[in-house]
């Protein structure tokens, strides 16, 4: 049976004061990203970190969550969420971040979580229920607790391959079926 490897990284995550690890994520090349509370978000190089925070425009440094589809990186913060657009070749060049926020259809800025399908439509999730990104259409569709009837403080999301949003909240999972809202919140 295989052991869990270590690749030797605790001088490393010593070294650059990282805590409080959100989240992880690994993009079809191989790279590892970690949101980290407060500090951001780094991704792996070697044996050494590449930092993206809010000094070069990540939106907030509280990461909460990240996805990855193709050559972008969605990060969830506190504070909105940041696109992060780039190219790998021997390390990642980033070439721009959008972010979004309560003003660009998020339902609040405080999101905890985000998820892609693999059409690279992405679920955001928040205390007040899920806004879906239309890929195809370019659009954000909010889906609120109250109005749909889904579960508040949702802090973490799930979508599986028919389309049903899984929500896991304080005490609570409960899903419901994207495309059967889809007409009503355009």
């Amino acid at each position: 049976r295989d052991q869990p490897r270590s690749r030797g990284l605790g001088d490393v995550y010593k070294r650059q004061g990282m805590n409080h690890v959100e989240s992880m994520e690994v993009d079809r090349e191989g790279n590892v990203w970690f949101g980290l509370f407060g500090q951001g978000l780094y991704q792996l190089l070697g044996e050494d970190f590449l930092q993206i925070d809010s000094s070069i425009g990540l939106i907030d440094d509280k990461v909460t969550g990240i996805s990855v589809f193709k050559n972008e990186v969605w990060v969830t913060t506190e504070g909105g969420v940041s696109r992060i657009f780039y190219q790998t070749e021997k390390r990642v060049k980033i070439e721009r971040i959008e972010n979004y926020t309560s003003r660009d259809k998020l339902i609040e800025n405080e999101v905890f979580a985000v998820v892609n399908n693999s059409q690279g439509d992405f679920l955001l999730s928040s205390m007040n229920g899920v806004v879906y990104y239309d890929r195809g259409r370019d659009k954000f569709n909010q889906f609120s607790s109250s109005k749909y009837g889904l579960t508040t403080f949702n802090i973490t999301v799930e979508i599986d391959d028919d389309d049903n949003i899984w929500l896991g909240s304080l005490g609570t999972v409960s899903y419901t079926h994207l495309r059967a809202h889809e007409t009503e919140a355009d």
